[in-house]
């Protein structure tokens, strides 16, 4: 049967097969492509550890975890995001039960 246009169902189904393909791709570069920041942010972290001071260590640990969870949410890896959240939160709720 055709539909509107002279174009069948056959081919509809196969652009939006094509479609997801292409969504799933683009996702599974997203995700080696933060998979490859977070390891090259590891060993900037190794090499960072030995030639600066703790503290300053600390700040730059820090920057990194902020950048990275804007990397995720930006790249669509609602894992990362969702295992930040909870750690987060546990924290907080620990934090918030040191000072009660």
């Amino acid at each position: 049967m055709l539909a509107s246009g002279g174009v069948s169902d056959a081919v509809y189904a196969q652009v939006a097969r094509l479609q997801e393909e292409l969504t799933a791709q683009k996702d599974s570069r997203r995700e080696e492509r933060f998979y490859f920041i977070t390891a090259l942010a590891v060993l900037v972290n190794i090499i960072a550890f030995q030639l600066l001071h703790p503290f300053e260590s600390l700040i730059l640990a820090s920057l990194q975890v902020a950048g990275l969870t804007l990397l995720a949410r930006n790249s669509g890896f609602e894992d990362f995001d969702r295992i930040f959240d909870r750690l987060i939160g546990r924290w907080s709720n620990r934090k918030s039960d040191d000072e009660a």
